[in-house]
């Protein structure tokens, strides 16, 4: 478990206290004391959890966390939570408004800090669990870590997409067909499509099988998108999906597994 914690305080005695209290819990705590360089620090560094201070000398917390979530994109941004001797709602509600994850007011105790620690690391935890995160093509040959996900996924889970024009989650039952391209896929959703940097190989090992199937050397269809699933020509099949103006070809090997799997 990841508990590397960035905190944000220019108060010598808070931050001080802090510090000892998180330290004496196991915690890794870096420290900035005005603001300045925070999207650096995030950026070097693997932090679970951010704890900032609203008045700093350098910046507010609030406009630091607007710079850095215009900046990085899920889920490089860790949770956030707000610390402020500020007890005005407006603040509490402008923090939010945000995207803040917890607001914490000083004075505070040390289980109201470890319990909104606790809190928002396991709310992360669980929105990771069920997220696979691939990049496009022509980003960092990162995609095949080592902490992919080794078991398949599930039809309710997502997987995020870094793109820099368009960076975001994609419901793995938005996906309509995965077609080869030579080291790469293009993805098709009930919206866009994708260039992946994925082999069909490695969607075959991640996807679920209840859904999604191989009916083609170039293709992988999610069946709750076919429409129609009609005989063609040589022994092949031919398939009309949603989001997918020409047909599919099914191979002869997977069309009896396929109108099985249809019924």
């Amino acid at each position: 478990m990841n508990k590397k914690i960035l905190l944000i305080e220019d108060d010598f005695r808070v931050r001080e206290d802090i510090v000892e209290l998180l330290t004496n819990e196991g915690f890794q705590v870096s420290v900035n004391v005005d603001g300045s360089g925070v999207l650096q620090q995030i950026n070097d560094n693997k932090f679970s959890l951010v704890i900032c201070d609203i008045s700093l000398p350098v910046k507010s917390g609030f406009e630091i966390f607007e710079e850095i979530r215009g900046t990085l994109n899920f889920p490089k941004i860790p949770p956030f939570i707000f610390l402020t001797a500020r007890v005005d709602r407006q603040d509490v509600r402008h923090g939010m408004e945000l995207g803040a994850d917890d607001y914490i007011t000083k004075p505070f105790t040390r289980a109201e800090l470890l319990k909104a620690i606790e809190i928002q690391t396991a709310k992360r935890n669980e929105l990771l669990k069920d997220i696979h995160f691939v990049q496009v093509k022509g980003g960092a040959s990162m995609v095949e870590s080592d902490d992919q996900p080794k078991s398949r996924l599930s039809y309710s889970g997502k997987i995020f997409i870094d793109d820099a024009d368009a960076p975001g989650m994609v419901k793995l039952a938005d996906i309509v067909l995965i077609k080869a391209n030579d080291d790469y896929t293009v993805v098709t959703t009930t919206s866009t499509s994708y260039v992946l940097r994925k082999t069909m190989k490695k969607w075959e090992e991640i996807l679920p099988e209840e859904k999604f199937m191989r009916v083609h050397r170039s293709y992988i269809i999610n069946t709750d998108h076919v429409l129609r699933f009609d005989r063609w020509y040589n022994y092949t099949y031919k398939l009309t999906m949603n989001e997918i103006p020409e047909p599919i070809t099914v191979s002869q090997r997977y069309s009896r597994k396929l109108r099985s799997q249809l019924k």
